[in-house]
């Protein structure tokens, strides 16, 4: 505020006069926000500046004040007016400047005066990978190296920090026991993934309040599938159930009780607890090929018993004058986008054979040996 008096009289020679008058000038000014303090952004935003002027109005409408903004100091372009003033979206540092000028309700005045800057000091936010190669899986492995998972999550990871969280929301980190470069997740039965939070900050901003980051998820997820080399082959063996009283017409195809699944499953599982996660599914098949291709049509039902019957896996064994059928099992995770199996034979089912008898009847004479050799052409 300018205040001018002006005083009439009083000077040599002049009369003594006891009036005196006075006019005030008040220049257009921007009062608040005092001091003016750069707006930070973290990437690419707007800012609003919103500012307070000396006018008198509405008390005296005629001397209200209009605010005017530029994008330089001196001439340039007038981007708006107001008290308040949006900036386009920005990706640099950037300074605006504000005029206030003298507005009489309908035209506003020039001014010549200086401009005053407002800054915006601009800091690389965070930019994620989109899509981030989400989840990350990985088979008969439980320790995940996260650090090494930085790149794949944002462009810059280079020249930024990166925070860990476990679905328990601790900080991964050696100050809490936990190691991201080496973090180990095992599944449970109800659940073969975990939510990891990831505090992706810019280390430009780090002595900033608040610094500039991003908050995004990973997901891991964990299949189990190879099965222990030193699992054993189970023998299982029963004997031909021929109707045939002489043992004719044995063809091998006898019944196994559907316990030798739930047995060699549950021994499975034992040897390898990742087997009982979720998602892992234990299937039995009559052959190596079978098993491989895991096709649906070709699984054996476990919940009934078994019947052996000809095919894959099944051979006659004349050496050992007994049947013999294969039995394999393919352990997979099906939850996993890259197939995770492994296949191993697991049993061996013996059908041994009957004593088969023959019917000839052959006629014998003897003469004073009265000790007969009864096995003599009774069995083939």
């Amino acid at each position: 505020m300018l205040k001018v008096f002006v005083e009439f009289g009083g000077s040599p020679g002049d009369p003594t006069l006891s009036i005196t008058d006075f006019t005030e000038i008040i220049m257009p000014r921007i009062i608040a926000p005092n001091p003016i303090v750069p707006e930070i952004i973290c990437g690419p935003d707007t800012v609003t500046f919103t500012v307070q002027t000396n006018t008198l109005a509405p008390t005296d409408p005629l001397n209200d004040i209009e605010v005017q903004w530029y994008d330089s100091a001196a001439g340039g372009t007038l981007l708006g007016s107001g008290l308040s003033f949006t900036t386009p979206s920005l990706n640099s540092d950037t300074t605006f400047y504000a005029l206030p000028v003298k507005y009489d309700g309908t035209t506003a005045c020039t001014s010549t005066a200086n401009r005053i800057p407002f800054e915006v000091i601009y800091y690389e936010k965070p930019e994620l990978i989109v899509p981030s190669p989400q989840p990350f899986e990985q088979c008969n492995n439980t320790v995940f190296d996260l650090v090494a998972r930085q790149s794949s999550l944002s462009v810059n990871a280079a020249t930024e920090t990166f925070e860990f969280y476990n679905s328990a929301g601790t900080l991964i980190d050696p100050s809490n026991g936990l190691d991201p470069s080496s973090y180990t997740f095992t599944g449970s039965l109800t659940s073969n993934q975990e939510t990891i939070s990831v505090i992706i900050t810019s280390n430009s901003s780090v002595s900033l309040t608040p610094v500039c980051n991003t908050l995004t998820n990973i997901t891991l997820k964990l299949g189990a599938c190879d099965i222990p080399s030193s699992f054993p082959v189970l023998d299982e063996v029963v004997c031909e159930t021929s109707t045939d009283p002489l043992g004719g017409g044995q063809d091998g195809f006898e019944t196994f009780d559907k316990s030798i699944f739930s047995s060699i499953e549950a021994d499975l599982i034992t040897a390898e607890p990742l087997f009982g996660i979720f998602g892992t599914e234990i299937n039995f098949f009559r052959s190596d090929a079978d098993a491989t291709a895991g096709v649906a049509t070709t699984v054996i039902d476990k919940t009934t018993d078994y019947t052996t019957s000809a095919g894959q896996g099944f051979t006659e064994n004349t050496t050992e004058n007994r049947w013999e059928q294969e039995l394999w099992v393919r352990v997979e995770n099906t939850t996993l986008g890259t197939a995770c199996f492994d296949t191993q034979q697991v049993a061996t089912l013996y059908i041994n054979k009957l004593p088969e008898l023959n019917l000839t009847q052959i006629r014998y004479s003897q003469q004073n040996i009265h000790l007969y050799n009864v096995m003599m052409g009774f069995l083939t």
